[in-house]
Parts: structure tokens; sequence; C-alpha cells
């Protein structure tokens, strides 16, 4: 079982919601609207790429601590454009929520993993 403190475990189903094989490098979540982000994961780190319509390259820099992932929301020159929280519903879903920095919520919904929203 991955510890809080362990940058090197990402942990299991039961730890994360995360099957094995979702957890590789070149994985890539869809948000609702059916926009890929390229996921790249280190242990219990995280970092996501996506090109947003209106924003340009947004970059998603996260970890992961049992079921619930939080992370910051950067452009490409490294300045905050807003954070987040979520949790995985289960191996192919993660429920999210986006704020801007002065913490207005400006996106909700799901991230799917490895497939397109239906």
């Amino acid at each position: 079982m991955a510890e809080e403190g362990d940058a090197d475990t990402w942990g299991d189903d039961a730890d994360t919601g995360w099957s094995a094989g979702a957890r590789t490098q070149g994985a890539v979540w869809y948000d609702d609207s059916g926009l890929p982000w390229q996921v790249e994961v280190s242990g219990a780190n995280f970092t996501a790429q996506a090109d947003v319509p209106g924003l340009g390259r947004i970059r998603m820099i996260g970890r992961v601590i049992g079921v619930s992932l939080s992370y910051q929301l950067r452009d490409v020159a490294g300045n905050a454009v807003g954070y987040g929280e979520g949790s995985f519903d289960n191996a192919t879903y993660i429920s999210s929520i986006s704020y801007l920095p002065n913490g207005v919520p400006f996106a909700s919904g799901q991230l799917h993993v490895n497939h397109a929203p239906n």
C-alpha cells in the first residue's frame, strides 16, 4: 500500500482505483468535451498537457494520494492559471473540479482514463 510520503509508489487498484495497465507512460485522460490530456506518471506524481481552446497549452501538475488527486494548472510560461482536486470513481473515471487562482470554480466533470467520453 502506498504511503503518503512515498513518491516512488503509485499504488494498486485498492489504493488509487488506477489499474496497473493504465498507470504506464502514455496514458490519455479525456475531459467531458473530448479534449485529450497527455499524461506522464512518476510514482504518485503526474503531469498532463493539453492544448486548451482560447488558452493554449496548459499543464496539469499534481499528485495522487489514495483515491484523491490535487493539481496545479500552469500555462507554457509556468504561470499559475488555476488549481483543482478530484477523486478516482473507478479505474476509468476521475471526477474533478478546477478553480481559478482566486478560488472561483470554472470547470467540473469527469476525466475519462484512456477512452473518449460517451
